[in-house]
């Protein structure tokens, strides 16, 4: 991505392989003065010569950066060709050296949630499996008792959850790549990026399964499609009846098995689209698309998927509760379902995240608010009756007393003896 000079828009997977690249870079910058270190600690893939190349590149734009840095040093020139050198920052670097360390960074780095990159030198040794028994996350470091500094560095800290029972003398694995990718992408990334063919059962069991030409005929089909979908929201259709949408997300869900990453993509934005217009039910529907596809999915590595689209779903399921417009019945439905989704999102972050983890706790708060809402629903149902009760006692009451005026009216003093 850093030597390429060509024009022409560009797809997710380029976008996030140019991403990675300048994560790469700028963590190559702050690695060349330990570099020894990490030769020694971080193996090198047999990646292939494409990989090697781009890494050339990647590297000629970070020692130049690293230039750039440090202005004032005596021998700050370097020769960004092949073989040039020079020091930067009173430590010689040379293109050739930081291809190198590049490509060890590449194999064993670890992409974060928010898009940094780190090096973890014992989560480096796990290996990969496209269907893990553990996942991992960054976050915010704990400070050591005996350290003064009362802040946290976000992504310093890599924690690693098993997503199921491992039995002892197990294999630990996690996933290198985006595990809701069609098998094709998986393989091609891993051979991009790591130099090695999965050959893990749920790569054999896909691959045994899959037909080349369909699989390339449905995802150019939900491209086509996420194209057209973007089309309708800039021209602001959502709120047409019916919403040209609606018919969009109903072919997306025919596809989704060619590309789930595609067609989740889809139906996000089109519920987000008629949450803009106030279309409710549709964003609804659109998010249960996206949540049934991830329970079929029978992998444990799909659980915080899952569970972002549950947390997403959840919170519109309460604004439905709480709308003005909605029938008591359908406050009461949108209520119950917020909370059984906001409950089985919990469940699934407090597994694979932790309970202390942010988002276990945003799902935590759903679930109160939920509860809170329902309590409050019930005693106002409850008051209701009672208002309604005492209504009906006081308002027979009246009856009763006029009743008692008009059949007995004071008697007529009789004659006197």
């Amino acid at each position: 991505g850093a030597c390429s000079n060509g024009g022409g828009s560009k797809d997710a997977e380029e976008e996030e392989e140019d991403e990675r690249s300048g994560a790469l870079m700028r963590l190559l910058v702050s690695a060349f003065d330990r570099r020894e270190e990490l030769a020694e600690l971080l193996c090198l893939a047999d990646v292939p010569e494409e990989t090697v190349a781009a890494a050339h590149c990647v590297a000629k734009s970070a020692v130049k950066l690293r230039r750039r840095e440090a202005p004032g040093s005596a021998a700050a020139t370097v020769d960004c060709g092949g073989g040039g050198g020079g020091t930067c920052g009173g430590a010689a670097v040379d293109v050739g050296d930081a291809t190198d360390l590049l490509l060890r960074l590449f194999c064993n780095t670890h992409s974060l949630e928010d898009g940094g990159m780190g090096i973890y030198a014992q989560a480096s040794a796990i290996n990969h499996d496209c269907d893990p028994n553990c996942t991992f996350f960054a976050a915010p470091s704990t400070p050591s008792s005996g350290s003064s500094s009362s802040s946290s560095v976000p992504g310093e800290a890599l924690t690693v959850r098993s997503l199921r029972e491992i039995q002892p003398g197990e294999e630990l694995t996690i996933g290198y790549v985006p595990l809701r990718l069609p098998r094709a992408h998986r393989a091609e990334q891993l051979r991009r990026n790591y130099g090695f063919r999965c050959a893990c059962r749920r790569c054999l069991a896909e691959e045994a399964e899959e037909d080349a030409d369909d699989c390339a005929a449905g995802e150019k089909a939900l491209v086509a499609l996420s194209a057209k979908l973007r089309a309708v929201i800039a021209r602001g259709d959502a709120s047409a009846e019916p919403s040209p949408l609606s018919k969009l997300l109903a072919q997306a869900k025919l596809l989704a098995h060619f590309n789930d990453v595609i067609a989740g993509q889809i139906a996000v934005d089109a519920a987000e689209a008629f949450v803009q217009v106030g279309r409710l039910n549709e964003a609804a529907l659109a998010y249960h698309q996206v949540l049934a596809r991830a329970r079929a999915l029978p992998f444990a590595s799909v659980a915080p998927h899952r569970a972002s689209v549950g947390l997403a779903l959840a919170e519109l399921l309460l604004r439905m509760a709480t709308h003005p417009a909605s029938s008591d019945d359908e406050a009461r439905v949108a209520l119950g379902r917020a909370a059984t989704e906001a409950r089985e999102a919990h469940a699934a972050l407090a597994l694979c995240r932790g309970e202390d983890h942010e988002t276990t706790r945003r799902a935590a708060v759903l679930l109160q608010r939920a509860a809170s809402l329902g309590n409050a629903r019930k005693e106002a149902k409850l008051l209701g009756k009672l208002l309604e009760r005492q209504a009906g006692r006081a308002s027979a009451g009246a009856a009763g007393e006029s009743a008692g005026g008009t059949a007995c009216p004071p008697a007529e003093p009789g004659p006197e003896r």
